[in-house]
C-alpha cells in the first residue's frame, strides 16, 4: 500500500513530452473513479531531474518511460535509481518492436515492466502499480525477516558458545573442588 492510504505518489520519468502528458492523463483518468485515493505525479524529463525529485520527496512507485540516449543505458539508469529509490520501479516499454528489450531489462535489474501500448488500451495501469507496490513491500518485509533470522542465528550461536564455556568452567570448578585445599590433609 502507498505511504498514506489516500495518496499515491508517483515519479514519472519520461523524456517525451507527449508520452509524459499521456501517461499523466491515463493515471488521472484511472484514479478518478476512486474517490478515496488522491494522486501526486512528479514528472521528470531527465535522469538528473528525477534524482532531484527523489532527493526532495518519497515516492510509492517510479514509472520509467523513454530516457534520452545521451543519458546512458537502461542498466546505468536502473543502477542509479536502485541506489536511491525505496519503491518499485516499473519500466514502460514503448511499442511491440521493443520486445527484444525484455532480456535487457531483466539483466538491468528491472523487476517490473509494462508495454505502454497495452497500458494505454486497457485500464490496468493502476492495478499494476498497486500490484508492484504490494510485491515490493512483501519482498522488503521478507528481506527484513531474513536479516532478523540471520541475526537470531548469530546471537543463538554466541549464546550456545557462552553456555558451552559456562559448562566447561562448571566442570573445571567441580574438579577443582575435589582437589585438596592448602592446609587440608590429603586422603
Amino acid at each position: 500500500m502507498p505511504q498514506a492510504e489516500n495518496l499515491l505518489r508517483i515519479l514519472l520519468i519520461e523524456a517525451d513530452p507527449v508520452d509524459g502528458m499521456l501517461m499523466d492523463s491515463v493515471l488521472r483518468r484511472q484514479i478518478a473513479g476512486r474517490g478515496h485515493v488522491s494522486l501526486d505525479v512528479a514528472w521528470a524529463q531527465s535522469t538528473l531531474q528525477a534524482l532531484n525529485f527523489i532527493e526532495m520527496a518519497v515516492f510509492d512507485v517510479v514509472l520509467v518511460g523513454r530516457i534520452p540516449p545521451e543519458e546512458g543505458t537502461t542498466q546505468s539508469l536502473m543502477a542509479s535509481l536502485q541506489e536511491v529509490v525505496r519503491a518499485p520501479i516499473i519500466m514502460l516499454v514503448h511499442g511491440l518492436a521493443e520486445n527484444r528489450l525484455t532480456a535487457e531489462l531483466v539483466s538491468a535489474g528491472v523487476e517490473y515492466f509494462l508495454f505502454q501500448d497495452e497500458v494505454l488500451r486497457q485500464d490496468h495501469l493502476l492495478r499494476e502499480i498497486y500490484h508492484a507496490i504490494d510485491q515490493y513491500q512483501w519482498r522488503e518485509k521478507c528481506s527484513e525477516l531474513a536479516d532478523a533470522l540471520r541475526e537470531f542465528k548469530r546471537v543463538r550461536k554466541n549464546i550456545t558458545e557462552v553456555i558451552d564455556l559456562f559448562e566447561a568452567l562448571k566442570h573445571v570448578n567441580q574438579r577443582l573442588e575435589k582437589l585438596p585445599h592448602e592446609g587440608e590433609p590429603q586422603s
